[in-house]
């Protein structure tokens, strides 16, 4: 089945500016966890937790876990527009760039646990929705694949139907999964067993914005009314999206709760960020294009990385005049580099160009 209708797609520059956000996503979400990890070591050695504070309180993690969620958007929407997708070339690549480097993730979390899962455990875990066949991820940040695999197909159906490009269509679907979103917060649903499933409306929703953001930039507008709608679909969808956080914030000045604020300020953050990368034409930054094209290394394998120092601090291999908080996170941040820039080279990247060819072949 051939996607009908695409929208042009973005320059070279304009990747490049996505790359950026890649990485700087990446990073956000390294920090949070080392310095949340790092923090009691460096008090009892004398520094200061500073940089954990700040990171805590406005959920650096959210930050980089919601701007992934709206390059997903952005960049999904995109594949799905290029010449001559389908929907089975588009599965096909999808899977070879996300399993083949996650299996090897699970592999690592496996080895490297203590004690080690069960095989069913490790098992659940490689099909990458681990929750749903009643097992607990090896890694806690495996439960955003879940995610995008749910958008996965969605956007794929969606395309399918000719609607992942059409704004009004995308808006619509965005206040749909916020007014889902607001009813099983407010009891008006029964909730969901778990978490990630309660805030998977709001995550579909920023990732259904990156479409829009996409569509509205690269999509040729059909007839006068979507010429005008163009102009404030992204803004009436941010603040869609946004709402159920301006709530909360308006809420934490009555509330004084730290949860309250991180959930308050990390979303409009998120998308701040993407906007101000992604709606103006400037020089891309070398160093954070580069994490860019290894950030979903750098995601997968950064808890790792922590863990391995975690357990090298413990043992005391390093003195603690240099166990602050700055320079144990520059130093997972340095060998998390390394890690994914190895793992990129002989997994990731052999593995999408194995998925362009095989997709290359046969037909819908």
């Amino acid at each position: 089945m051939t996607i009908a209708d695409p929208p042009a797609s973005p320059d070279a520059q304009r990747f490049a500016q996505v790359d950026e956000l890649r990485g700087i996503a990446a990073v956000l979400v390294l920090v949070l966890h080392a310095a949340s990890t790092f923090a009691p070591n460096a008090l009892r050695h004398g520094h200061g937790d500073l940089l954990s504070r700040v990171a805590l309180g406005v959920d650096f993690g959210r930050i980089g876990v919601v701007l992934f969620f709206a390059i997903s958007g952005f960049v999904v929407a995109n594949s799905l527009a290029s010449p001559g997708m389908t929907l089975r070339r588009f599965a096909v690549r999808r899977f070879f760039r996300l399993y083949p480097l996650f299996w090897l993730s699970v592999a690592a979390a496996a080895a490297l646990a203590t004690p080690a899962p069960p095989a069913a455990a490790v098992a659940a875990n490689a099909t990458m929705v681990p929750a749903l066949l009643g097992f607990e991820p090896l890694i806690g940040l495996y439960w955003t694949l879940e995610t995008e695999l749910v958008f996965y197909l969605a956007a794929a159906l969606a395309a399918g139907a000719g609607l992942l490009f059409r704004p009004a269509a995308l808006l619509a679907a965005i206040a749909a999964l916020i007014a889902l979103f607001a009813a099983l917060m407010f009891g008006l649903l029964p909730a969901a067993s778990r978490l990630e499933w309660q805030s998977m409306p709001l995550n579909l929703a920023f990732m259904l914005w990156g479409a829009l953001f996409h569509a509205t930039r690269f999509n040729p507008p059909r007839g006068t009314g979507e010429a005008a709608l163009r102009e404030w679909a992204p803004r009436l969808g941010a603040a869609l999206v946004l709402a159920p956080s301006l709530f909360v914030l308006a809420r934490y000045f009555h509330s004084a709760s730290p949860d309250d604020l991180r959930w308050g300020v990390s979303y409009p953050i998120a998308l701040v960020l993407f906007w101000s990368f992604c709606a103006r034409r400037r020089r891309p930054s070398r160093v954070l294009v580069g994490l860019g094209v290894v950030s979903y290394s750098v995601y997968l394998f950064h808890a790792l990385v922590v863990d391995l120092l975690a357990r090298v601090l413990a043992a005391g291999a390093i003195p603690g005049a240099f166990a602050s908080l700055p320079a144990m996170t520059a130093l997972t941040l340095a060998a998390t580099a390394a890690v994914a820039a190895a793992t990129y080279l002989l997994v990731e990247k052999p593995s999408i160009a194995a998925g362009r060819r095989l997709s290359a072949r046969g037909g819908r």
